[in-house]
């Protein structure tokens, strides 16, 4: 394995997280639907160069984080190096992102942490066995610390198995490109939240068979919750029932309203989930569009694919 998710100690606050870290400048996504792949300008601020999707059969790619992911590897790698070749070749590192389900996020407090990096993860380890559905010492865990007003030591740690971070390695290597960084889609998304100082900013986007809000207040991220959900089921009121107890719980810790939860990946009329939360969450929703953060000149077509499926990309890119 090349990398696994980050080095600890290159994150800065939750606007500028994964900045210090490698930053290739070609992006990979790898979802349950299609392979997107993006290259952002290198000295151009918030610009896409080139972006390409490709589609996926049915079945081709079942995120989880106990079973196997990658069905259908051929079709993959053929769809990859479709996106790849029109994207162009500048680099042979990516940055990797694979579907949320394939890794866990969790944020944990501690009143001490051991400097020495083998003891913090000896009890990094000890704590995430009671909260994982693998065995710990199968994973592959990074960690960073967190500005805790309140005292001790908050983390914010990612892990996943490596034996399914690999099937997505693998993928890019028959393309003859290596991860250079690997990342949970929505965690690479996370410089999309727009917080207002003393309030929380959050966003929730439906994505590779996981709805998954995150919410953030004063640079820190608060919550991180995700959870399995098929588009099939996104009605208004299941949506509805799993992000309120998010947002109640947010507010009730940290006595603060959301100024605003922006809204990824759902299709259709979605009606039904502002009305509930603003009447019932006193919250107001938005699309998340990470089209509107990109400078101007994309078209309305261009808009409507990167706000499909490049939110990842492009809150990636907002980190450099």
């Amino acid at each position: 394995m090349s990398l696994s998710f980050s080095a600890p100690g290159l994150f800065g606050s939750v606007g500028a997280w994964l900045g210090a870290m490698p930053h290739p400048p070609l992006c990979c996504e790898i979802a349950p639907d299609c392979v997107a792949v993006a290259r952002h300008a290198a000295k151009r601020g918030r610009s896409l160069e080139q972006f390409a999707i490709e589609p996926l059969p049915a079945g081709a790619v079942r995120p989880s984080p106990v079973e196997s992911n990658v069905l259908q590897q051929a079709e993959v790698e053929t769809a990859l190096g479709r996106a790849l070749e029109r994207v162009g070749d500048h680099g042979r590192d990516v940055t990797l992102i694979v579907p949320d389900l394939a890794a866990r996020v969790l944020l944990l407090h501690f009143d001490n942490l051991p400097q020495r990096r083998a003891e913090a993860l000896s009890l990094i380890q000890w704590r995430l066995k009671k909260s994982l559905p693998f065995p710990v010492e199968d994973a592959v865990v990074s960690w960073q610390e967190q500005p805790n007003p309140a005292g001790g030591v908050e983390l914010m740690v990612a892990v996943a198995r490596r034996d399914i971070l690999r099937q997505y390695e693998v993928i890019l290597e028959a393309a003859g490109y290596g991860a250079g960084v690997i990342l949970p889609s929505t965690l690479a998304a996370l410089p999309l939240l727009e917080g207002v100082p003393g309030m929380g900013g959050g966003l929730t986007r439906l994505n590779g068979g996981a709805l998954t809000t995150a919410i953030e207040r004063d640079g820190m991220l608060c919550l991180y919750r995700s959870v399995e959900m098929s588009p099939a089921d996104a009605t208004g009121r299941a949506l509805f029932d799993e992000i309120y107890p998010s947002v109640v719980y947010f507010q009730d810790n940290w006595h603060s309203p959301i100024g605003v939860l922006r809204v990824g990946g759902l299709e259709g009329d979605w009606a039904e989930l502002r009305a509930w939360m603003e009447r019932e969450a006193g919250c107001r929703i938005a699309p998340l569009e990470p089209s509107r953060r990109l400078e101007p000149g994309l078209t309305m077509q261009q808009k409507e694919t990167v706000d499909r499926y490049l939110a990842a990309a492009v809150g990636w890119m907002l980190n450099r």
